[in-house]
């Protein structure tokens, strides 16, 4: 399973952290934020694609030798749109969007998602969405999609030995036996 906390958690500090706005998560109830600000909307869905490994436990307990991890990647969309800001120049929100896509490649912003198993493979075009409201100001703002993978993982613990089949009876209480292998 994807942790949601997680990917939601680097994607809010790296989209906050590089425009310098107040960042929230669409479909909220409450008010609109006072000042300039973003809004995160992540969709996640599209093809599976799972495969199931078996491997040791790092820390096995009677039962527990072995862990089955299904992993898989789920296609995810994040979309980012910038209310207020400038019109023209440095702080608009078009000119925030763009800069948000050129810091992708930087090594804290790169090792923040990686951690939180984020692979992003490509930005929508950053559209300008500014309009007139209350019929005499104009707001800036823009949006961009922001293409990614998400990595799922489900473990399950089990056993090298699903049966054992006693045919004989141990005579010595004080013997133990040991059985390797198994399926």
């Amino acid at each position: 399973m994807i942790d949601y906390d997680t990917v939601q958690s680097a994607l809010h500090t790296w989209v906050s952290g590089r425009t310098g706005l107040t960042t929230i998560w669409a479909r909220q109830n409450g008010a609109r934020p006072v000042g300039d600000f973003a809004t995160l909307d992540l969709r996640i869905g599209g093809d599976a694609r799972d495969w199931a490994v078996t491997e040791d436990n790092p820390t096995p307990s009677a039962g527990q030798e072995i862990q089955h991890v299904s992993k898989g990647l789920r296609k995810g969309v994040l979309t980012v749109q910038i209310f207020g800001g400038a019109v023209v120049g440095s702080t608009q929100p078009s000119a925030l969007l763009d800069n948000l896509k050129a810091s992708l490649p930087l090594p804290s912003v790169r090792d923040a998602l990686s951690a939180a198993k984020i692979g992003v493979y490509g930005f929508g075009q950053v559209l300008d969405l500014s309009a007139i409201i209350q019929s005499s100001d104009i707001e800036s703002r823009a949006s961009m999609e922001i293409n990614m993978n998400l990595v799922s993982e489900i473990l399950e613990y089990g056993t090298y030995i699903s049966i054992v089949d006693a045919t004989n009876e141990i005579a010595d209480p004080d013997t133990s036996v040991t059985i390797d292998g198994g399926v």
